[in-house]
This record gives structure tokens, C-alpha cells and sequence, in this order.
């Protein structure tokens, strides 16, 4: 994982729509569809962006970023068009696309961020988003592999940290939150 601190904080989410469209019609499309269905998914992208920005690269130059919102909409897509199942409902979809949100963060993110002048670090699970904590640094900062000593501890951080409080208390009365933070959905690939 490559991180490139001038990328960081500048215009994510811009950045995450047009690297969205750029990559074709498929992805402007379940997008919509999602955020018709969920205008609130516009808030929850923006807080995953926020949280992460737009400063991670891939080993093939990809940014990490885009990476996890394509496999979450392929998933939300697969909840509309399955030739093998009924049509999911409205609150499963967001479910499946909340769960493979987190999943792929999860995948994608599994690295720590390291002060190498402080030794202090940043993980998905921290408060703080990477954007405000690599502000606050000095260009000493080391991306290395970090396995999670609890994954479902921080896939609820990250649910915690990146869904609206109308979405979270909805899940709750619903009883998905559970099935959204353990990552048991079975979202198609």
C-alpha cells in the first residue's frame, strides 16, 4: 500500500465521484439507484472518505478508496439484478451495501500508518480520521501491514465512525446492525 500525503485531504469526494464515472456507466448508474433508494448513502460515502481519503494507492496504482466503493455498489448492484433470487428489499440492499462497504475498508485497509518521528499510529479504527492525523505530522510517516487483533471490533468502529444516525438507529430497530458489523450477509462477488 502506497500513501501519498499531497492526495490526502484534497477534494475526496470529488475525486471518489468522477474516478467513479470515469470507470463507466455501471458504476454512475448503481450509484444513483443507491442514492435515490438511500439518499443518505451520499453522507455515509462522504464519511468514508473523510475518514480515509483519497491518499491510498494500491500495488497496482489504484486508489484504494475507489476500490472499496466499486466492490460495494457491484454488491449493491447484485441486490437488484439477481436472476437467481427475488429482489431484495429496500433495507436489505443498503444492508448488503453497508456490510460490503465495511468488508472491503476492512480488506483494503488492513495497514497502520506509523509516525516514524513520534512512533504514534493510525489504524481504521482510530476516532480521528487519517486525514486530520496525517495534518498533524511530519512527512516521517510509514504505511506497514497490520492484521486486526479484533476484526468486528473495528468493523464497528468503522460502522460507528462512517454511518448517519438515521441509518444506525433504523438497522438497530431492524436488528441488521449485527448482521452489517459481523460481515455474515453473503453479498454476491
Amino acid at each position: 500500500m502506497i500513501h501519498n500525503k499531497d492526495n490526502a485531504y484534497k477534494n475526496s469526494y470529488s475525486k471518489l465521484i468522477n474516478e467513479l464515472k470515469y470507470r463507466g456507466v455501471k458504476n454512475t448508474t448503481v450509484l444513483s439507484l443507491l442514492q435515490h433508494d438511500w439518499p443518505s448513502s451520499e453522507k455515509i460515502l462522504r464519511n468514508l472518505t473523510n475518514h480515509l481519503s483519497s491518499g491510498f494507492f494500491d500495488e497496482n496504482g489504484r486508489v484504494v478508496l475507489v476500490e472499496i466503493v466499486t466492490k460495494a455498489l457491484k454488491a449493491y448492484e447484485c441486490t437488484i439484478h439477481s436472476d437467481n433470487r427475488i429482489r431484495a428489499n429496500d433495507h436489505e440492499r443498503m444492508c448488503i451495501f453497508l456490510e460490503a462497504l465495511i468488508s472491503a475498508t476492512c480488506h483494503y485497509m488492513q495497514i497502520k500508518a506509523v509516525d516514524n518521528k513520534t512512533a504514534e499510529i493510525w489504524t481504521i479504527s482510530n476516532k480521528e480520521s487519517f486525514t486530520q492525523w496525517v495534518k498533524q505530522r511530519s512527512n516521517h510517516i510509514e504505511i506497514v501491514e497490520n492484521h486486526f487483533d479484533d476484526e468486528r471490533l473495528t468493523r464497528a468502529k468503522l460502522y460507528e465512525k462512517v454511518v448517519t444516525k438515521s441509518v444506525k438507529d433504523l438497522f438497530r430497530e431492524y436488528k441488521y446492525e449485527d448482521s452489517i458489523v459481523d460481515g455474515n450477509l453473503g453479498t454476491c462477488s
